[in-house]
């Protein structure tokens, strides 16, 4: 039986998280969709990531209010900025695959 609802989940690589899981076929695989909530006082976005089963150490299943502690206290990001070159060009939203081609001809 899948569980569906709110966990603290815990990943290799020593990754906490927290928020709204529910397994999904994805890529091929069942996953772990884990839907991260907004929370305004710490200006955070609401994102959603999927984890593959052979990456889960733990998932503890919880309430809402605890989640979200959890959320506030690991304060997560959906893009690590060390992954971006901020310096070299500014990295707008990219509308659809016929942009990104117009993209590359021009560089």
């Amino acid at each position: 039986m899948a569980y569906s609802g709110w966990a603290v989940v815990e990943l290799m690589g020593h990754v906490r998280m927290a928020g709204h899981i529910v397994e999904e076929e994805c890529f091929g695989t069942k996953m772990l969709r884990l839907d991260v909530p907004a929370l305004d006082d710490i200006e955070l976005k609401a994102f959603t990531t999927w984890v593959a089963g052979g990456s889960l150490y733990r998932v503890t299943p919880t309430t809402e209010e605890i989640a979200k502690g959890i959320v506030r206290a690991n304060r997560p990001q959906p893009v690590n900025r060390y992954d971006i070159d901020l310096g070299s060009r500014s990295l707008g939203p990219v509308e659809d695959a016929d942009e990104i081609d117009s993209r590359r001809g021009a560089e």
